[in-house]
């Protein structure tokens, strides 16, 4: 467990890791997932990140925006403030760019469309 850990920090991914730890203990008790949690415990990570993170997704809200504001929270999990500004960055392009080819945010922002080339 501990070098498991010891990854994700590498990766800049303690967040994120505690994130999953949190969400797999609220569904049943795990000891690995306990110690994991533990051992993140000591650990610099964004603690009011991952608090939101959960309060967020147990809203239980499914307005379509709702969607797209989880995809771009999501994607600024990463500890490392140069991956999560470019990671909003690129999504908010990739989001002009799905906005622009369909006129509108679709409503399941977690599954690209696909385009219709037969044109049927």
């Amino acid at each position: 467990m501990k070098r498991f850990v010891e990854r994700a920090q590498e990766a800049m991914l303690t967040t994120m890791l505690a994130i999953v730890a949190d969400w797999v203990l609220a569904l049943r008790p795990s000891p690995a997932w306990e110690r994991i949690r533990a051992l993140l415990a000591s650990l610099p990570k964004r603690d009011a990140y991952v608090k939101n993170y959960g309060r967020f997704v147990d809203a239980g809200n499914a307005q379509t925006w709702r969607g797209w504001f989880l995809s771009a929270l999501t994607r600024t999990v990463s500890d490392s403030w140069t991956r999560r500004t470019l990671a909003i960055g690129l999504g908010a392009i990739g989001t002009a760019a799905f906005v622009a080819r369909h006129g509108r945010l679709g409503a399941n922002a977690w599954h690209a469309r696909k385009r219709n080339i037969a044109g049927q």
